[in-house]
C-alpha cells in the first residue's frame, strides 16, 4: 500500500513539474534595447480606425524573439493585427516583426513591449497619438479600396505557411467561398481521421483494462463505430472522386444561363373566307389567283440549290430562274439546307397561316442565319440579289425592321416584302 502512495505521488510531482515547465517561462523579463522604427522623440501618430504599422527591430538583430504588445491604460477600444504578438525574423528587417495596431477612438495611448525568455530589460513605454481623420474622397486615392482579405485569427492546415503563421486568403477572387470550403472538406476529413484514431485508441484502453464483459464490449463497439466513421468518410471521398473529381470542387459561382424567347418571326397572314385560309394573289400579265393554305394540289416538287423543294406551282418557274444563276455564280454560296411548303399556322396566333402554308416562301441555311433582334447572315449580297432584284421581287428577312430573319425568303406583300405576283 505504502509502495503505491509513493508511486502515486511520484507521479504527481513529475505531472505538475512538466506543467509548470510549460505554463511558466524559465526567464520573464520586459523588453531592453527594442527599436520602434519610426517612433521619434514623440512616439508614433495614426488615425482612428487605420492600421498604425508598428515595426519592432532588436539591438542585436536576433531573430526568435517573441514579443507581446500591450497599451497602457489597457483599452477595449484598442486592437492589434494579425495578433498582439510577432516574432522577430530576418524576411523583411533583419531580426524585426512588425503588427498593426487599430483604435477605434481617438486619444493618446502608451504602447508598452514585452519579451518572454530572450534576457531583455525593460523598455519605455511608447506614446501612440490617434486622431480623427477627415477622409476627402476626391483625393483620396484609397478612398474605395475595400480590404476583402480573410485572416484566419489561428492557423490552419492549408492556410499557414511554412513556419506556421497564418496566410491571408483574398475573398475577392472568383469563387473564393468555394475555394475556402474546398480547403475546409480536407481539412474536416483529416479531424475525423484523428478523431477515428483518439476513439480506437480509447477502445483499445478501456477493452484492455476492464474485466467485465460488458465494458470489453463498450471497447470494441467503440472501435467498430470508429472504423465505420472513417471508412464511411475516406469512402465517400473516394467515390466522388472517381465518379468525377469535380464533384469535390465546391463553387458558388453559378454559370451564366441565357434564356432565349423563341418568337415567331412570321407576323402571320389572316386570309378570307369560312376558314380564313384564302388569299389573293396577282397573276403575271393581269389578272388574280386564290390560293388555300394547305392545298395540297397546288405543291409541286422542284430542284432548288441541289435539294429537292415542294413549293406553289405559281413561283415554281422563278425560284428555278434563281438556281441556273446560283449554278454560275463564282464563288458559289454554299447551301446545305433549304425548306419550302409546310402546312402550319403562326406560333402563338391562332388563324394567322406562315408563308410556308401557301408554298410562297423558303427558309435557307437557317443555322448561319438565325432569326433575332440583329440580323446575322452569311449570305452575301449577290446570292441575296438573286431573289429580291426586280427581275423576281421576292422579299428578305435580312430587310425586315422589327426582327430579323436571314433565313427567309417570301412572295407574300407587302409585310414579307414580296410583290405578290404569280406565274400561270
Amino acid at each position: 500500500m505504502k509502495k503505491n502512495i509513493l508511486k502515486k505521488g511520484a507521479v504527481v510531482l513529475s505531472l505538475v513539474f512538466i506543467l509548470s515547465s510549460f505554463a511558466i517561462p524559465a526567464n520573464f523579463v520586459f523588453a531592453k534595447s527594442l527599436e520602434v522604427l519610426g517612433a521619434g522623440s514623440g512616439g508614433l501618430t495614426g488615425s482612428v480606425n487605420s492600421g498604425i504599422p508598428i515595426i519592432v527591430r532588436t539591438s542585436a538583430n536576433q531573430t526568435g524573439v517573441l514579443i507581446q504588445f500591450t497599451t497602457n491604460p489597457s483599452d477595449e477600444n484598442i486592437s492589434f493585427s494579425p495578433k498582439a504578438s510577432c516574432t522577430t525574423n530576418n524576411e523583411e528587417y533583419p531580426g524585426s516583426c512588425f503588427v498593426y495596431l487599430i483604435s477605434t477612438k481617438a486619444g493618446v495611448f502608451n504602447l508598452g513591449l514585452v519579451t518572454f525568455g530572450a534576457g531583455y530589460d525593460p523598455t519605455p513605454l511608447i506614446p501612440i497619438t490617434v486622431t480623427e481623420a477627415a477622409v476627402n474622397l476626391k483625393t483620396n486615392p484609397n478612398a474605395n479600396n475595400t480590404d476583402t482579405t480573410y485572416t484566419p485569427l489561428a492557423p490552419l492546415p492549408g492556410f499557414m505557411d511554412k513556419d506556421g503563421n497564418p496566410i491571408p486568403f483574398p475573398t475577392d477572387q472568383e469563387c473564393a467561398f468555394g475555394k475556402y470550403l474546398n480547403t475546409m472538406i480536407d481539412l474536416i476529413i483529416g479531424l475525423v481521421a484523428v478523431g477515428a484514431v483518439v476513439m480506437i485508441v480509447l477502445g483499445g484502453m478501456e477493452y484492455m483494462t476492464s474485466e467485465l464483459i460488458s465494458s470489453k464490449e463498450h471497447g470494441k463497439e467503440r472501435i467498430r463505430n470508429a472504423l465505420l466513421g472513417i471508412i464511411i468518410a475516406i469512402g465517400a471521398y473516394a467515390l466522388l472522386y472517381t465518379i468525377n473529381p469535380a464533384l469535390l470542387e465546391v463553387c458558388t459561382t453559378l454559370p451564366q444561363v441565357k434564356i432565349v424567347i423563341d418568337d415567331e418571326p412570321e407576323s402571320g397572314i389572316q386570309g378570307t373566307g369560312k376558314d380564313k385560309k384564302t388569299i389573293t394573289l396577282s397573276k403575271l400579265g393581269g389578272g388574280t389567283q386564290q390560293l388555300t393554305a394547305c392545298e395540297e394540289g397546288q405543291m409541286v416538287s422542284i430542284s432548288l440549290f441541289g435539294s429537292n423543294v415542294r413549293v406553289y406551282k405559281g413561283v415554281a418557274l422563278s425560284l428555278q430562274r434563281i438556281n441556273a444563276k446560283w449554278q454560275t455564280m463564282s464563288p458559289q454560296y454554299p447551301v446545305y439546307s433549304v425548306g419550302g411548303y409546310n402546312c402550319r399556322q403562326v406560333k402563338g396566333k391562332s388563324g394567322f397561316w406562315s408563308a410556308h402554308a401557301f408554298g410562297l416562301a423558303l427558309d435557307i441555311n437557317p443555322e448561319t442565319n438565325p432569326f433575332g433582334q440583329e440580323k446575322i447572315t452569311d449570305m452575301p449580297d449577290n446570292f441575296v440579289k438573286l431573289f429580291t432584284d426586280e427581275s423576281e421581287r421576292w422579299g428578305w428577312g435580312g430587310n425586315w425592321t422589327n426582327v430579323k430573319d436571314a433565313m427567309h425568303f417570301s412572295k407574300i406583300p407587302p409585310n414579307e416584302g414580296g410583290n405578290g405576283i404569280v406565274e400561270p
